[in-house]
Formats: C-alpha cells, sequence, structure tokens
C-alpha cells in the first residue's frame, strides 16, 4: 500500500517577510528544519518511499506555517 503522509505545524522560527510561500524541495536543506515524528502504533513493516531522490514538499508561509508532504 502506497500512502501520502501530510502534516502541518507551526514554526515562528521560519516565518518571513515574503508575500508568498518559500518552496523547499532540496534534501539537504530539509535536514535542517524540525519536523514532527510521526510513528504508526500497530505497524509490522514499513518502508520510506525513494527513487534517485526523496519524495518530498515543503512550504514555509510567511506567518511561520509550515506545510509538509511525503509519500
Amino acid at each position: 500500500m502506497d500512502m501520502w503522509l501530510r502534516m502541518a505545524w507551526h514554526d515562528p522560527r521560519l516565518a518571513h517577510q515574503l508575500d508568498r510561500p518559500i518552496l523547499i524541495n532540496d534534501e539537504n536543506m530539509l535536514k535542517k528544519i524540525w519536523r514532527p515524528a510521526p510513528f504508526f502504533r500497530n505497524a509490522k513493516e514499513s518502508e520510506y518511499h525513494r527513487i534517485t531522490t526523496l519524495n518530498f514538499w515543503l512550504y514555509v508561509f510567511p506567518n511561520g506555517e509550515i506545510f509538509f508532504e511525503t509519500q
């Protein structure tokens, strides 16, 4: 089964003055941003989807809201 994971949270440290969200899709930059660590309590086995690069999008909105999506 494939699944998309979508998470949203607020990080005031990443608030900015631009008039649009900033798209981050660089794996090195992603490593520098704090993210929640969800888990699936009854999972027997799981695998993170990765073809040649990490498959994700992270948007940082001007007010510090973060939207993260990954497969």
